[in-house]
């Protein structure tokens, strides 16, 4: 990061989409509560927290509040004990097996329609994967396609409020009774199978979800005359005149919180930092 360095008279400014994948997961699944407290302003971090050590978590307690940060943000996709405990140990967070199995079953009690998402994601694959769902399209086009908000789930493909499609070639159930499905993918042109569950399915969307919202800020600012340098994740990176940086990043953040029409009820928030190297936009 340090070595990308603003030209003379100019900074890098970075605009980051602050925890949106957190919140689009809760809005698809109709987690009211956490949405609120994402709306609000409140520090759900702090708030997982104090569920998890069953006392009052602040910014002051940082281990605490980091494990509240690290659930909010990486166990909505369906994360069990062993994977959540394998990414604090490298974040050289020591914990034990048991300490994350708490954790993750704390997240899925404290916030049970997010679980319930996966199993609708689950119910989804199936339909995708159901030659009825392909057959029916013929005689009904409406019959062959279900719904989780803005999302369209057809034969082996979700369709995205942007109309683009993700695909899930060939997509079969792995045994009658297992909840794992596979479908086609391609690693260095070559064919493999990879697997998908209802978490993972809902990771997929939920990621290309982001970018649209991202994506859609980008270009509304290119046709104002503000185009961004690079991309990272869920982060805008701009190069901006050092005397008019307050000014560029009022305009930003206005464009990157704006309403998303097709998730209405989705609270956008946008971090903003600046410098003279992107490293020290953190």
């Amino acid at each position: 990061r340090e070595a990308i360095v603003a030209p003379e008279g100019k900074l890098v400014l970075a605009a980051d989409l602050a925890q949106i994948e957190a919140r689009i997961t809760a809005v698809l699944a109709g987690q009211s509560d956490l949405v609120d407290a994402f709306a609000n302003g409140e520090d759900v971090y702090c708030k997982f927290a104090s569920q998890l050590f069953g006392r009052e978590i602040t910014k002051a307690d940082e281990r605490e509040r980091f494990v509240g940060k690290q659930g909010i943000l990486s166990l909505g996709f369906q994360a069990g004990a062993s994977r959540f405990h394998s990414a604090m140990q490298s974040f050289g967070h020591n914990m034990t097996l048991q300490e994350a199995a708490k954790v993750v079953n704390t997240y899925r009690r404290t916030y049970p329609h997010i679980p319930e998402l996966w199993g609708r994601m689950n119910d989804m694959l199936e339909w995708m994967a159901s030659p009825l769902s392909h057959e029916r399209g013929y005689r009904c086009k409406a019959l062959a396609i279900k719904r989780i908000g803005p999302l369209e789930f057809t034969r082996e493909a979700v369709k995205l409020p942007s109309r683009l499609h993700i695909y899930y070639p060939h997509l079969v159930r792995e045994g009658r009774y297992n909840k794992e499905f596979t479908f086609m993918s391609y690693a260095q042109g070559k064919p493999m199978s990879s697997k998908i569950y209802g978490g993972m399915l809902t990771e997929n969307v939920v990621q290309a979800m982001a970018r649209i919202v991202m994506t859609d800020a980008e270009l509304a600012l290119a046709k104002h005359g503000i185009k961004a340098a690079m991309s990272v994740h869920d982060e805008l990176v701009f190069v901006v005149p050092k005397t008019k940086v307050a000014e560029y990043a009022l305009v930003i953040k206005s464009f990157m919180e704006k309403k998303v029409e097709w998730m209405p009820s989705l609270p956008v928030a946008c971090e903003i930092n600046y410098g003279k190297t992107y490293g020290d936009c953190k």
